[in-house]
Protein backbone atom coordinates (compact mmCIF):
# COMPACT_ATOMS: atom_id res chain seq x y z
CA UNK A 1 0.00 0.00 0.00
CA UNK A 2 2.66 2.65 0.12
CA UNK A 3 3.96 4.73 -2.84
CA UNK A 4 7.59 3.29 -3.97
CA UNK A 5 9.18 6.18 -6.98
CA UNK A 6 12.37 5.55 -9.04
CA UNK A 7 15.03 8.08 -9.84
CA UNK A 8 16.43 8.01 -13.28
CA UNK A 9 19.31 10.79 -14.40
CA UNK A 10 19.45 11.00 -18.04
CA UNK A 11 21.65 13.39 -20.14
CA UNK A 12 18.41 15.84 -19.92
CA UNK A 13 17.48 15.84 -16.85
CA UNK A 14 15.60 13.61 -13.74
CA UNK A 15 13.17 11.64 -14.23
CA UNK A 16 10.47 10.26 -11.73
CA UNK A 17 8.45 6.80 -12.19
CA UNK A 18 5.60 5.85 -9.99
CA UNK A 19 5.68 1.86 -9.46
CA UNK A 20 2.55 0.52 -10.37
CA UNK A 21 2.56 -3.07 -10.04
CA UNK A 22 4.62 -6.00 -9.60
CA UNK A 23 4.99 -10.00 -11.23
CA UNK A 24 7.19 -12.85 -11.39
CA UNK A 25 7.77 -14.79 -14.23
CA UNK A 26 9.95 -17.62 -15.54
CA UNK A 27 12.81 -16.86 -17.22
CA UNK A 28 10.86 -18.69 -20.18
CA UNK A 29 8.15 -16.34 -20.14
CA UNK A 30 10.32 -13.04 -19.98
CA UNK A 31 9.24 -11.05 -23.05
CA UNK A 32 10.59 -7.75 -22.97
CA UNK A 33 9.68 -5.01 -25.85
CA UNK A 34 9.89 -1.27 -26.44
CA UNK A 35 6.78 1.01 -25.78
CA UNK A 36 5.52 4.27 -27.01
CA UNK A 37 4.28 4.75 -23.45
CA UNK A 38 6.43 6.39 -20.87
CA UNK A 39 6.80 3.17 -18.59
CA UNK A 40 9.82 1.94 -16.98
CA UNK A 41 9.84 -2.63 -16.51
CA UNK A 42 13.06 -3.16 -13.57
CA UNK A 43 13.90 -6.97 -14.08
CA UNK A 44 15.90 -8.72 -11.57
CA UNK A 45 16.60 -12.72 -10.76
CA UNK A 46 14.19 -14.35 -7.84
CA UNK A 47 15.04 -15.96 -5.13
CA UNK A 48 18.31 -14.79 -4.74
CA UNK A 49 21.21 -16.32 -6.24
CA UNK A 50 18.76 -18.47 -8.20
CA UNK A 51 18.63 -17.56 -12.05
CA UNK A 52 14.84 -19.18 -13.30
CA UNK A 53 12.44 -17.10 -12.51
CA UNK A 54 12.41 -12.95 -12.94
CA UNK A 55 10.90 -10.46 -11.42
CA UNK A 56 9.42 -7.17 -12.80
CA UNK A 57 8.78 -3.92 -12.18
CA UNK A 58 6.22 -1.82 -13.90
CA UNK A 59 6.26 2.24 -12.95
CA UNK A 60 4.87 5.21 -14.75
CA UNK A 61 6.08 8.39 -15.54
CA UNK A 62 5.03 10.55 -12.94
CA UNK A 63 7.18 13.50 -13.36
CA UNK A 64 10.99 15.44 -15.05
CA UNK A 65 13.32 17.86 -14.12
CA UNK A 66 15.43 19.39 -16.65
CA UNK A 67 19.01 19.54 -15.82
CA UNK A 68 20.29 23.12 -15.48
CA UNK A 69 23.23 24.16 -17.16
Amino acid sequence: GEQVYVLLDGSGGTYLYEISSSEVVSEEELHLYSSLDSTITLVTCVPRFTYDHRLLIHGDLAGFKPRVS
